[in-house]
């Protein structure tokens, strides 16, 4: 899942950037098969009606935000 030392993922720039470095550690250190990674990437929910929780739903639906 999209965890790392400083926590859970609360953003999509995070999730990547955390499933990007794990991806990395295990191809490229560990020469774990590619192939074999599944990546969760964990989401917050998306309608608590929390202020800081506002952006969950666009986080998790990116759109275009990958291009």
């Amino acid at each position: 899942m999209a965890f790392d030392e400083v926590g859970q993922a609360d953003t999509l720039q995070r999730r990547i950037d955390i499933c990007k470095r794990a991806y990395d550690i295990l191809v490229n250190k560990v020469n774990f098969p590619p192939q074999d990674i599944i990546f969760d990437p964990n989401i917050f929910p998306v309608a608590t009606g929390m202020e800081e929780h506002r952006l969950n739903a666009l986080d998790f639906f990116p759109s275009n935000k990958m291009d």
